[in-house]
């Protein structure tokens, strides 16, 4: 029940931010809003490491290597963890001109390995029911 405020919450704060921050802060037509990529970067981590906590606080039947969820997981912690800091300074590199910089390369690295993470979920996607004792996984069994 906190978790479900705590969403609820962030949703409400982010889409206000985003508000804000197109109005005042960066511009639409200017700037690269930057700013919601760190605060939703923050909140994606967040709740990754909640949903990793919950699926080994509650261990279900199949191995969590051979689910779908921990790939899906795993690429959005992996992606938003390591490109926090390039994602926050975007307008920088734009007014700067980095065009062959090694920051890119990495992008470009970390980019591949989120959406090989991603194909991984899609080709794993369980066929078969998931089932656990507590009822925050019942809205994932087939």
């Amino acid at each position: 029940k906190r978790f479900k405020t705590f969403i609820r919450i962030s949703i409400f704060l982010i889409t206000a931010f985003t508000i804000l921050n197109g109005l005042f802060f960066q511009p639409f037509k200017n700037t690269f809003p930057s700013n919601i990529d760190i605060a939703t970067g923050i909140l994606l981590v967040i709740f990754a490491l909640i949903l990793f906590k919950q699926m080994l606080q509650y261990p279900v039947q199949v191995d969590i290597i051979k689910q779908s969820v921990f790939w899906y997981n795993t690429s959005i912690l992996f992606f938003y963890a390591t490109m926090f800091l390039n994602l926050a300074l975007t307008n920088y590199y734009g007014k700067h001109l980095f065009t062959n910089s090694i920051v890119f390369y990495f992008w470009y690295c970390v980019d591949i390995l989120f959406n090989l993470f991603l194909l991984i979920s899609i080709f794993i996607d369980n066929k078969i029911t998931i089932t656990s004792n507590e009822p925050q996984f019942s809205r994932y069994t087939r």
